[in-house]
């Protein structure tokens, strides 16, 4: 692991204190971000779109006697590549991140985590009656904001740009679980 990418520091403590010897563990609280390579298409490049451009920019008829023409035929077809996958492909400057769960929810995640390890650590019923109503109050606001999300999702939809399809379509491809059967049928005769 690199210097800059470590999470986790250990360092050997050489003060005397009895018997052992010290080690101190130092995490990092924060993961430090890495950036993605840099990629020449993404989902939103129009193949269409490249290749018309590649074909309208390249020169087939260049000689290749020498190295020099080689070298520069292979600069001026990258030269090409880069400049049509860059026009082709819809850089979104403001890309589409999943939306955090509000503080609120956060908060009683927190306390329904502390409840319940208090509950295992107590075996008290009245940690239980904490934990249980806890969870009961998380599970439906977690119902009220995924209902929330779905609407605001479903009065999106259009015709237009094709959101409608898809969402139809996606809800036409679910498949339904083969369900175990309650009791075993014997096919045979007594």
């Amino acid at each position: 692991m690199f210097q800059k990418f470590r999470i986790v520091f250990i360092t050997n403590i050489v003060d005397l204190n009895s018997d052992h010897s010290s080690v101190m563990l130092t995490l990092n609280t924060t993961f430090p971000l890495r950036q993605s390579p840099p990629k020449l298409f993404n989902r939103t490049t129009d193949h269409k779109k490249f290749h018309d451009l590649v074909n309208e920019e390249i020169k087939l008829n260049t000689k290749l006697k020498t190295s020099d023409d080689i070298d520069s035929a292979v600069n001026s077809l990258t030269t090409i590549i880069q400049s049509a996958a860059w026009s082709a492909t819809n850089y979104d400057t403001n890309p589409q991140i999943h939306k955090p769960l509000p503080e609120i929810i956060r908060t009683k995640i927190v306390e329904k985590r502390k409840a319940r390890a208090l509950y295992q650590r107590t075996r008290l019923p009245s940690h239980k009656h904490v934990y249980n109503h806890l969870a009961k109050s998380l599970i439906k606001m977690l119902i009220k904001i995924k209902t929330k999300n779905f609407e605001s999702h479903l009065i999106n939809l259009s015709p237009k740009d094709g959101s409608l399809w898809r969402s139809t379509k996606q809800a036409l491809n679910y498949k339904t679980q083969n369900l175990p059967l309650k009791k075993p049928v014997f096919f045979g005769f007594l």
